[in-house]
């Protein structure tokens, strides 16, 4: 007597054609990991140029002024940022 609830049809063997759609799935999935890992790179990378833009700003005003600025010395307004 067949079980109504199981979907086996007494065959494993699976066609190429199947194979094929697991196959598409897998590489859709591998792509979107790659875009969302170039995406994360990528924001990482453009995250750091702010950073890179202050901390050169404010060495060049340390550099010229030559001391604090309202009791901030560089590295405590580097800190602060």
């Amino acid at each position: 007597m067949a079980d109504p609830l199981c979907d086996y049809d007494g065959d494993y063997s699976m066609s190429a054609s199947r194979i094929d759609k697991y196959v598409s799935v897998f590489n859709i999935g591998l792509q979107n990991t790659f875009v969302y890992r170039w995406n994360y790179f990528l924001r990482a990378a453009f995250g750091l140029i702010p950073l890179a833009g202050t901390v050169f700003l404010w060495s060049a005003v340390f550099k010229e002024r030559g001391s604090g600025l309202h009791g901030y010395d560089y590295g405590s307004m580097i800190y602060y940022y």
